[in-house]
């Protein structure tokens, strides 16, 4: 039976459209699975644990490192200030600067006696003495200062660098396994597009197929009922063997009608976001380089 057939070729169509369809769920369906496993793993005490651990010594190393900037702008103005003193007691030891250090000139004043004269200078040179070996303690006192200074600052800048290390060892420790959920992820979402472009095409596919068959189906079944129709009356009027198929009866009941095939419509594609990475792989702890420091002598 030409009518049978066709029915069952069209139950056919309408069961590849619906798996056309469920294509598109399949594909949902791993996505969504991908990406409960990435929570899974994100969710796990050891990635919470390392990703702590790795940015509790960031956090450390931040902080050490602030202490070694503000040691650095302390020895900064420590040196300065022995600059300033020290190279003040060194020009006052140059022969060449005690006349014009000590302010007044040797000349006696008019109508001034001897020992007068004597008095005044020795009041010079004392205040001068005196100033001298104030700013020569100072010396001595900044110059040490800078050393001990110096030896901290080395100290912190020692301790941040061996931190830095420490951290970049968490960091690989909790990146690794916070990278590998991010690719996983992002893998899953590339997956899930792929896979929703293979499914659009072959979906499209399937109703162009389907739509052809369907037009040409329906020439067929039409052709079917006016057979029908023609052989009924044949057989009950035994004559008009030479009429045409193509030619309805007017005696003709009305036709059976075609089974319509359903077509779905294009599914729109689900949104898949990739899990943002919680620690930073591109995280960098820059150690300044220990630069020699001008360590001059106490001045004598």
């Amino acid at each position: 039976d030409l009518r049978a057939s066709i029915k069952t070729s069209i139950h056919a169509d309408q069961e590849l459209l619906q798996a056309a369809v469920a294509a598109f769920d399949t594909c949902a369906t791993n996505m969504v699975a991908a990406q409960a496993e990435v929570a899974k793993g994100k969710a796990t005490e050891i990635h919470g644990t390392s990703l702590l651990a790795f940015e509790d010594c960031v956090n450390q190393e931040t902080t050490m490192k602030k202490e070694v900037e503000s040691c650095k702008q302390g020895l900064e103005t420590i040196t300065a200030n022995k600059t300033e003193i020290c190279g003040a007691v060194q020009r006052a030891q140059n022969p060449k600067n005690f006349k014009m250090a000590s302010g007044c000139s040797c000349d006696s004043q008019e109508g001034e006696q001897y020992g007068d004269y004597l008095a005044r200078q020795m009041g010079v040179y004392q205040t001068m003495h005196k100033q001298f070996k104030m700013k020569q303690t100072q010396c001595q006192t900044l110059t040490q200062q800078m050393l001990v200074e110096t030896t901290t600052c080395e100290t912190k800048l020692t301790t941040q660098t061996a931190k830095s290390s420490e951290c970049l060892e968490k960091k690989a420790k909790a990146c690794v396994m916070d990278t590998e959920l991010v690719q996983k992820s992002a893998g899953a979402c590339e997956q899930y597009s792929a896979c929703y472009a293979a499914a659009k095409l072959a979906f499209e596919d399937a109703v162009n197929g389907v739509k052809l068959r369907v037009s040409d189906r329906e020439k067929e079944w039409s052709s079917t009922n006016n057979l029908d129709c023609f052989m009924d009356e044949f057989n009950e009027s035994g004559s008009e063997l030479c009429k045409t198929v193509t030619e309805a009866p007017k005696t003709c009941p009305e036709p059976e009608p075609m089974p319509m095939i359903v077509f779905p419509s294009l599914p729109e594609p689900e949104t898949c976001v990739p899990l943002e990475p919680t620690c930073n792989p591109e995280t960098t702890f820059d150690v300044d380089e220990k630069e020699p420091l001008d360590e001059k002598e106490p001045l004598d």
